[in-house]
């Protein structure tokens, strides 16, 4: 029996000692009658004695509802004292044995729960340090508690799945809720688990709208729909969403494994319409071509310069299709109004050499070779993240840098009446 236990005992016995002398002294006083409602008559011992008892219990549930709360005695104060001692000396062994010796005494202690928690990770102990911070948030359920819980799982065997976690997010109160979700989204997009981070995603734009901004929105429903292979999610963040350019490309190869053709091609000429990216041109180009219908890609990629107010990309991929396919004439026309009006366009003085050179025309050929070798840097189109402005050799759905989506942007230099560059986003 534990020493302060014998001493609340001895405490009540002594108590009931003094109130047994108490009533033995005043014997005729406490047989006095107190009158109730209802005619009832009661004895003023009896009335004591209830009061005793109903204070006994209430001092008794008041003892356990502290001793809960609490749960340190001074031996497990001083085990805990010197675990945390020894994590902030990084010694995490010696911390482990304390605060196990703590949990054996109060193992219900949230804040034993937590640094062992904490002592458990530090010894890559994945699997118990999940066990330990579950334990703490059902002890408090507080925001700090999933926090540390989030942190382990991704290196612990037993991932619960997103409907429990989102569970768990809500059972924390209102103020740090939004923290939950925010950090509960981020676990959950690296777990690629899309379903349930459109829905944590929605419960916390609900809440606040600057940490659950709409552009994360569109990446979420954009990888939901990726990995569904969903024409439908595709089709709704493309209208949602004008200038999301992975979602035309993805509904685009969608289609195109379809065989659905024409509506693939749709898709691209409103895409490049759009955003003006030569990804959705080299597509276009790319799928007719396969379908062995060149006729059809230079009656498709006419109908886009004509649509497009004879857009320079158009031009120079439609003078490409034309080199592509032998009818050098009309490839060097197109590609001689263009080099008068752009700074550059990669390839253009390649072409131009290699359709001179094929003429016989060797002193030109030789000319557009010179410039070829004065740009060479310049024979590809160039692209930069819009976010953190890391350069890339070709467009990609996400940023190898900074993770972004929709953010590779293209570089594309034109002449105006004004000089000053205009870049093509």
């Amino acid at each position: 029996m534990k020493f302060r236990t014998i001493v609340l005992f001895l405490l009540v016995v002594l108590i009931l000692i003094f109130i047994s002398a108490a009533i033995y002294m005043n014997h005729d006083l406490l047989k006095t009658s107190f009158h109730l409602p209802a005619g009832l008559e009661v004895d003023l011992d009896r009335i004591l004695i209830l009061v005793f008892f109903a204070g006994t219990l209430g001092a008794f549930l008041m003892y356990r509802s502290i001793r809960l709360d609490s749960n340190l005695t001074w031996r497990t104060s001083r085990h805990f004292v010197r675990a945390l001692n020894h994590l902030y000396a990084d010694r995490y062994p010696e911390a482990l044995e304390e605060i196990e010796k703590a949990g054996k005494k109060s193992a219900n202690n949230y804040d034993i729960l937590m640094t062992m928690g904490v002592i458990y990770k530090r010894l890559e102990r994945y699997e118990d340090a999940a066990a330990a911070f579950r334990k703490a948030f059902a002890r408090k359920t507080t925001v700090q508690a999933f926090l540390k819980l989030l942190d382990v799982l991704p290196d612990s065997d037993s991932k619960p799945d997103g409907r429990e976690l989102l569970k768990l997010a809500q059972k924390i109160r209102k103020e740090s809720r939004i923290t939950a979700y925010r950090a509960l989204l981020d676990y959950l997009k690296k777990s690629e688990d899309w379903v349930r981070a459109v829905k944590v995603y929605w419960k916390g734009r609900k809440e606040d709208q600057k940490q659950f901004p709409e552009s994360e929105g569109a990446e979420i429903r954009y990888e939901l729909g990726k990995t569904r292979e969903s024409e439908h999610i595709l089709k709704e963040l493309i209208e949602d969403f004008p200038d999301f350019t992975p979602a035309y490309v993805r509904y685009g190869e969608l289609l195109r494994q379809k065989g659905k053709i024409k509506e693939m091609l749709a898709v691209m000429k409103q895409g490049f319409s759009r955003t003006h990216i030569v990804v959705f041109l080299q597509m276009i180009e790319d799928a007719l071509l396969e379908q062995e219908d060149p006729e059809a890609a230079v009656e498709v990629l006419g109908q886009i310069v004509l649509n497009e107010n004879h857009h320079v990309l158009a031009r120079f991929y439609l003078g490409k299709l034309y080199y592509r396919l032998e009818m050098l004439e009309k490839a060097r026309e197109i590609f001689e109004q263009l080099e008068g009006e752009v700074v550059y366009i990669p390839a253009l003085t390649y072409y131009l050499a290699r359709i001179y050179h094929r003429k016989g025309e060797y002193h030109t050929a030789i000319h557009y070779l010179e410039q070829m070798v004065r740009h060479a840097q310049l024979l590809d189109f160039h692209f930069h993240c819009s976010r953190c402005n890391t350069p890339l050799d070709k467009w990609t759905e996400r940023c190898p840098q900074c993770g972004s989506i929709n953010s590779v942007r293209m570089i594309f230099e034109e002449l105006k009446p004004d000089s000053n560059p205009i870049f093509m986003l």
